[in-house]
C-alpha cells in the first residue's frame, strides 16, 4: 500500500511541474523571429566563389556576401524582425 501511495504522490508532482512549465512557457513564449539567432543552414555559392549566407542577429534576418579571393565581405540585405528569408530548393 505504501508503494502505491508514493507512486501517486510522484505522479501528482510530475503533473504539477509539467503543467506549471507549460503555463510559464506560454506566458513567456517568444515569437518565431525572436527564436532565430545566429547562422542558418541556408547558403549559396556562385561560380566566382562568392558565398551568400543567411545570418540572424537578434532575430533580424540578414544576407551576407563573402569571397576571400576578391576581399569581399559585405552585408547585402537586412530585413525587419517580422520578416523571414526563405530559399527555394530547386
Amino acid at each position: 500500500m505504501k508503494r502505491r501511495k508514493w507512486l501517486w504522490i510522484f505522479v501528482t508532482i510530475v503533473l504539477i511541474i509539467t503543467f506549471a512549465l507549460i503555463v510559464i512557457g506560454s506566458l513567456f513564449g517568444k515569437e518565431e523571429n525572436e527564436k532565430q539567432n545566429g547562422w542558418s543552414s541556408d547558403f549559396d555559392v556562385s561560380k566566382q566563389g562568392t558565398i551568400a549566407y543567411v545570418n540572424y542577429l537578434k532575430g533580424k534576418p540578414e544576407i551576407h556576401l563573402y569571397n576571400p579571393e576578391q576581399l569581399l565581405k559585405m552585408n547585402a540585405l537586412e530585413l525587419k524582425n517580422d520578416q523571414f528569408i526563405e530559399f527555394l530548393n530547386i
